[in-house]
């Protein structure tokens, strides 16, 4: 029991690297003159990992206890300090702290609002085109992948990570941001295309396969095509 390495990752990642006391915002980081890197940090609790500590009386689990919810990256200074007055900095206010520094983190990486189909139809292709050529290239029906002795499948999952599922989440993203592009009917299949993303993105990250996954809805190789 603890708190897992994926848990810390994804910590990092809603932080940027900064202190979420929105009172602070401290980078996370200390570059020394000789190329030396050194992170001061503090993976704090919001409910203490005791029931005797700072805001400790709670019905969460040992387990619930160490899970991303209930955490918040602080500089070490903050981390004492909100621990010496926890009167002041209730378990409500340490959520909220996380959750708009994420919602800032977020917004900074925001798609675009685009003005007309054509600006948007333009990246959303390129990015239906990437994926496209990965599929042929390395896909399980490709050519590449029913010769002897090929590594296509490792070729396969690597480029699904580093390619297809975060070009898919954009896709999403943007069509979603700009939603009132679409017809209706576009519309329509950006429901099915969200479904099928999120299930392909489960299958390949989980290894956890499921069966009924809907498949890559074909009518998207027209969205936004006049």
């Amino acid at each position: 029991m603890g708190i897992s390495s994926d848990t810390e990752r994804l910590l990092w990642a809603g932080s940027g690297g900064y202190c979420q006391n929105p009172a602070c915002n401290h980078s996370l980081f200390v570059f020394f003159g000789n190329g030396e890197i050194t992170s001061l940090h503090d993976l704090a609790h919001i409910i203490s990992k005791s029931k005797k500590g700072p805001r400790g009386k709670s019905d969460l689990n040992a387990k619930e206890r160490d899970e991303y919810e209930n955490l918040i990256l602080l500089c070490p200074k903050c981390h004492r300090l909100i621990d010496k007055k926890p009167e002041q900095y209730p378990a409500e206010t340490l959520y909220d702290w996380k959750h708009h520094h994420e919602d800032v983190i977020q917004h900074a990486f925001a798609e675009p609002v685009y003005s007309s189909r054509e600006k948007l139809a333009c990246v959303i292709q390129k990015l239906l085109r990437i994926n496209r050529a990965v599929f042929l290239q390395f896909g399980p029906h490709s050519e590449y992948s029913i010769q002897p002795l090929s590594d296509a499948a490792d070729v396969w999952r690597r480029r699904v990570l580093d390619d297809i599922i975060p070009n898919n989440r954009r896709i999403a993203h943007l069509l979603t941001r700009n939603e009132h592009l679409l017809s209706k009917e576009e519309a329509k299949v950006l429901d099915k295309f969200i479904l099928h993303q999120k299930e392909f993105e489960y299958n390949h990250i989980s290894r956890d396969k499921n069966s009924a996954a809907p498949l890559f809805p074909v009518e998207m190789n027209n969205m936004l095509q006049e």
